[in-house]
């Protein structure tokens, strides 16, 4: 009898480990979140922040000194800043979300028309004037316009022309300044906002639409639609008959729309990473979790290199590339598409995800 008590408590014993509580389950989301947030969210807002100090620093310059090295370097500082802010665009949900602050930011397309009206007109245009202007109006896709013009073709001397010797140089001048300066309080303002709510976001493990993970992964969902299926597959005529449609390429005035496109990538790749092998690959239900015979995340984590490595083989801007080397932007936006999938699909059915409606699906 007393043989019989003890394999009875040795298998009460073995069941019990074998469960997947769901106070583990929390712990591991816990320690997940925290990883993401301290080394991932903060750190790219503060990066975003001060690639913003960096740009009306050196608009300011500008100003007083303009010349063709003086506005290269402000084009390139404004490829820092949208580059810094393609990581971060990933998160927007919290407050961000709730107060439109990403639209403050990253409107695009911008409204030309708007921006050349103010140009000719007889307002003070300060960064009080900007901050009341409509989300098409400012932030660095109309930054861009100002400091690369209406079409990719223009040079910097041509656009330095139009800094110092047309009837609105003075004004345009004054615009940018003003533009950098309303950029450099928007993001303080998004910086503090993560600052303040990150522990909140660290500490809803819970399943279900309110969980951080399950709006994360819709977050990384929601972006790689975007990435496939505005900033690629609109250029690239999928919406049109597959006629080509340079113009819909995101930041075409500057030629920088496929190094943005990476850098929407590597932010979602660290949402998904963490750092230090912390991130969702951790996760209890991804462990063992199996898609044809290897482990979702190695999947996963292989498909982001297939991204980039499509990515390298991209040597010309993408409004360029719609009509010249079409071939090549499709293997790359077959990739995008593949890892697309890999998230809304399988590490969602993974991971329990919710997936909820947004205006980028497109399936």
């Amino acid at each position: 009898m007393k043989h019989y008590s003890i394999i009875l408590l040795i298998l009460l014993f073995l069941v019990s480990c074998g469960e997947d509580s769901p106070e583990v389950k929390s712990l591991d989301r816990e320690v997940v979140l925290q990883n993401i947030g301290e080394n991932v969210v903060v750190p790219f807002h503060q990066d975003f922040q001060k690639e913003c100090q960096n740009l009306h620093e050196i608009t300011k310059t500008f100003q007083n000194n303009p010349s063709e090295d003086q506005l290269l370097e402000v084009q390139n500082q404004w490829k820092a800043t949208q580059t810094a802010w393609k990581k971060c665009e990933i998160f927007e949900f919290g407050t961000a979300r709730d107060l439109f602050m990403h639209n403050k930011i990253g409107k695009w397309e911008t409204n030309t028309g708007f921006i050349e009206q103010n140009l000719g007109g007889s307002e003070t245009l300060d960064a009080n004037f900007v901050q009341n202007s409509g989300s098409t109006s400012k932030g660095l896709p109309a930054i861009e316009f100002l400091l690369f013009g209406k079409t990719a073709s223009n040079s910097v001397q041509k656009q330095l022309e139009s800094f110092i010797s047309t009837p609105t140089a003075a004004r345009k001048r004054q615009y940018l300044m003003a533009m950098t300066a309303d950029l450099l309080t928007q993001s303080t303002e998004l910086q503090q906002v993560w600052q303040g709510e990150i522990s909140d976001f660290q500490a809803k493990t819970e399943n279900g639409i309110q969980g951080s993970l399950n709006i994360l992964v819709n977050a990384q969902i929601s972006l790689l639609e975007e990435v496939v299926n505005s900033k690629l597959g609109k250029p690239l005529g999928k919406d049109n008959g597959g006629i080509p449609n340079p113009e819909d390429a995101e930041a075409f005035r500057s030629g920088f729309s496929l190094d943005l496109i990476r850098a929407n990538l590597e932010g979602v790749q660290a949402s998904f990473q963490g750092t230090e092998n912390m991130g969702l690959s951790q996760l209890q239900e991804l462990r063992n979790y199996k898609q044809n015979e290897r482990l979702l995340y190695e999947n996963i984590d292989n498909q982001f290199n297939i991204c980039f490595t499509e990515f390298g083989k991209l040597q010309k801007p993408l409004s360029e590339m719609v009509t010249t080397e079409p071939e090549k932007l499709e293997d790359f936006y077959t990739a995008t598409r593949d890892l697309l999938v890999l998230f809304k699909v399988d590490l969602a059915s993974a991971l329990s995800i919710t997936v909820t409606f947004n205006d980028n699906d497109g399936d």
